[in-house]
């Protein structure tokens, strides 16, 4: 099963990464269209990232990545992963008021300058100062040739260019020049001829023309900002669902056969089950002796919570297969069972990717049932997949990593 593209910062000028390190990625290489885990961290033409605390180094060159990349050599921008900055190092305030363009939000800037980020800490710092608003940064593409830098020709740290609408995107603005950027957008999309209205407020970075809609955005020094008010106290946790009555669900969970089930939010695989324990105290579930993460134990379960979870034959939990032409991807549907794989049945392309397939999170779960989809599980591209997702191609199960946030599906019996 690919693996998903996570929405981490991009790229870190120490590039000593083992080949069983999890920071540098690298699209299309070797397979096609996908992003996959880039063990010398030599990424060329723009198509690499870098995630888990990693971002790219200022001012990595093709020089810097051949040296650590065993003879291969780059075309252009490499990424070369450093650790990310432990803090913010600025913070912004924004003007009251739209600026008329580009230049003018320059202007109002001054000497202080529009904003620069070079880190997810100043991101945040950021999309706090720009609120609800769509504020200019400094970062450019003047030959709008895909050579975005900040003032001074400077290579970024970081970026957090939006990824649902795909940008930096190529005339997406009824092709309108687009080498400037802003924190956030509101506007039209245009995609492939096909006009989108968009608002978007979550502080990712799109790719804009000269408009007169967006607010200046101004770096100022951490010791100018003013003091953060203490953070609320958290809420207090709600209340769990009654203990299950006899012969009955409680409301909100779906009844199949002698067992409850309900889809409860999302998270990591392990994270899913101690969650599933505390929505249903004191019940049984998986096999026997606690709630928790689904346990199949046969085909006509399998077929309940398909029809039930599942929404059957939309293509909801897959991923691009460039090998037959289908480059769609919707994980929307995407669900966690609680069957994970023995950790030391395979690393890598080492050892049988269909072996220790025999766990599950419920302790009191040993169901002998499978119904992997065709070519499950696999170990895709050495990647560990040591996990099972439902609903996949031909919904059945596939192999996949088991730090995803994927939807919690929890059972309880009767």
């Amino acid at each position: 099963t690919p693996r998903r593209p996570r929405p981490t910062p991009e790229a870190p000028m120490d590039c000593h990464v083992s080949a069983a390190s999890d920071v540098c990625y690298e699209k299309g290489w070797p397979i096609p269209f996908i992003w996959q885990r880039d063990s010398d961290c030599c990424a060329c033409q723009g198509r690499g990232r870098c995630a888990n605390g990693f971002q790219m180094a200022a001012g990595a060159t093709s020089g810097d990545c051949a040296s650590f990349a065993a003879g291969g050599e780059c075309q252009s921008q490499s990424t070369c992963c450093v650790p990310e900055p432990s803090g913010p190092s600025r913070s912004f305030r924004r003007s009251a008021d739209p600026v008329a363009s580009f230049a003018a939000a320059e202007a109002y800037c001054g000497d202080s300058g529009l904003a620069r980020i070079d880190s997810a800490a100043e991101n945040a710092l950021a999309a706090e100062a720009c609120g609800d608003a769509v504020c200019w940064l400094s970062f450019r593409d003047p030959s709008l040739g895909g050579h975005w830098r900040w003032p001074g020709d400077e290579l970024p740290l970081y970026t957090n260019w939006n990824g649902e609408y795909k940008q930096p995107g190529l005339d997406d603005n009824g092709g309108e020049r687009e080498p400037y950027s802003t924190l956030n957008t509101r506007g039209t999309l245009w995609t492939r001829g096909s006009r989108t209205d968009l608002s978007v407020l979550d502080g990712t970075w799109f790719d804009a023309a000269d408009l007169g809609t967006a607010h200046a955005l101004c770096n100022m020094p951490l010791e100018d900002a003013p003091p953060r008010p203490p953070p609320p106290p958290p809420p207090p946790p709600p209340p769990p669902s009654a203990p299950l009555p006899p012969g009955s669900c409680p409301r909100g969970w779906e009844r199949g056969g002698s067992k409850c089930y309900r889809l409860i939010g999302r998270a990591s695989q392990a994270g899913c089950q101690d969650m599933c324990a505390a929505a249903l105290p004191g019940a049984a579930g998986g096999g026997a002796g606690g709630a928790g993460l689904v346990c199949i134990e046969s085909r006509a379960e399998q077929d309940f919570l398909r029809a039930t979870f599942g929404r059957v034959g939309e293509g909801c939990c897959r991923w691009p297969d460039p090998f037959i032409g289908d480059f769609g991807s919707d994980q929307s549907c995407c669900t966690w069972s609680g069957l994970f794989q023995d950790p030391s049945a395979d690393s890598g392309f080492r050892g049988d990717a269909a072996a220790g397939w025999d766990l599950w999170r419920a302790g009191g779960c040993d169901s002998g049932f499978r119904a992997w989809s065709r070519g499950e599980p696999n170990q895709w591209g050495g990647l560990e997949e040591d996990c099972a997702l439902l609903f996949g191609p031909g919904e059945g199960w596939v192999d996949i990593g088991c730090g995803g946030g994927d939807r919690r599906l929890c059972e309880g019996a009767l």
